[in-house]
């Protein structure tokens, strides 16, 4: 698989709830190919993917905070030995081997963005495959047993990382806080890569946004602020040259980060202005959202009124209404849940 094929992959694993571990590693390899191909890290072509995966990083470590909330926290020494009755090693396939590697019987910990860390031990490995005129080298892979019974395989890497876990007691706060510096350096990378390019102002914008995300989620208000004043201030160019329309949600969406960013720094004044601007875009939208659903109804029973009676044309018409009523309906929750916020910090 090529670079592209490996970025359509992370894609399509983006957009699963539970794919946050194989959307990064599709994202990862498709940069380290790209840049083999490239000749350089900072190349221009490359400010989508470092922005693909540095947001699919800050995703990860977002998800992977939560489970410290809703898990016990596991412990901090070094990984117990195995005692499940599941857990005796899976019968080996062809080329899998138990012995002939040092890695086989070290301890692992490994961390998933909807459960937290597990830990087990490696059991198998397959060596590399030697590439051929038809098929590209395989890399050798690791069977890891998890506690639970669970069986994973993973490349080098990753189980050069899962044994330093596992040797140094990581917990999830700090595994959290290495995807999160990670996710940092590639979104910063993005950042300078569009603003070199020049013409990629929304995503140059959509960077910036990212940048403030993780610096709020590893609690630096004060960057947050800044990243998305930055944000801000590109998508009201972007408005003022007819380039993003006056009720894109994008600016709602930055309106009411910045007023969560400014609660985070104790000034609720100017966090109420944000999310009262925050409402005012959201209703603006609604509004054209119902305007254009109505058009479209009129539009509709006008062709019916001069007799035209197209079933294509109908069912596209109703197809578009129900779009806009969906987010129209959206956009209402948005509002409930903004003016609940208004009413927490009152007048």
């Amino acid at each position: 698989r090529d670079a592209a094929g490996w970025e359509a992959l992370g894609l399509r694993a983006r957009g699963g709830e539970a794919e946050y571990e194989l959307a990064c590693a599709c994202f990862n390899k498709a940069l380290e190919l790209s840049i083999n191909e490239l000749g350089d890290e900072r190349h221009p072509q490359l400010a989508r993917l470092w922005y693909l995966h540095g947001s699919a990083l800050l995703r990860r470590a977002q998800a992977l905070a939560l489970t410290m909330t809703t898990s016990p926290p596991i412990a901090t020494t070094t990984v117990a030995p195995l005692r499940s009755a599941k857990s005796s090693p899976p019968p080996l396939a062809d080329g899998w081997r138990a012995d002939g590697c040092t890695a086989i019987g070290r301890p692992v910990r490994r961390f998933f963005a909807l459960h937290g860390a597990t830990d087990g031990r490696v059991v198998a490995w397959l060596p590399a495959a030697a590439a051929s005129d038809s098929v590209d080298e395989e890399p050798a892979l690791w069977k890891l047993l998890h506690n639970d019974g669970d069986v994973e395989e993973v490349e080098e890497d990753e189980l050069e990382d899962a044994m330093e876990a596992a040797t140094e007691g990581r917990a999830v706060e700090q595994e959290v806080e290495l995807i999160l510096e990670a996710a940092w350096e590639a979104l910063e990378m993005a950042v300078a890569l569009f603003s070199e390019a020049g013409g990629q102002e929304l995503q140059l914008a959509e960077a910036h946004e990212r940048l403030a995300d993780a610096a709020l989620q590893n609690g630096q208000p004060e960057r947050a602020l800044e990243e998305y004043g930055a944000t801000k201030q590109l998508l009201l160019e972007l408005k003022e040259s007819g380039l993003l329309p006056v009720d894109d949600q994008h600016l709602a969406d930055i309106e009411f980060y910045l007023g969560v960013t400014q609660l985070h720094l104790g000034n609720a004044p100017r966090a109420r202005g944000h999310y009262q601007q925050a409402v005012v875009l959201l209703q603006l939208r609604r509004a054209n959202l119902q305007k254009m659903a109505l058009e479209q109804q009129i539009a509709g029973l006008t062709q019916q009124a001069e007799g035209e009676n197209s079933a294509s044309r109908a069912a596209g018409s109703n197809l578009l209404n129900d779009d806009a009523v969906a987010e129209a309906t959206r956009i209402e929750e948005l509002v409930r849940e903004i003016n609940g916020r208004l009413s927490e910090i009152g007048a």
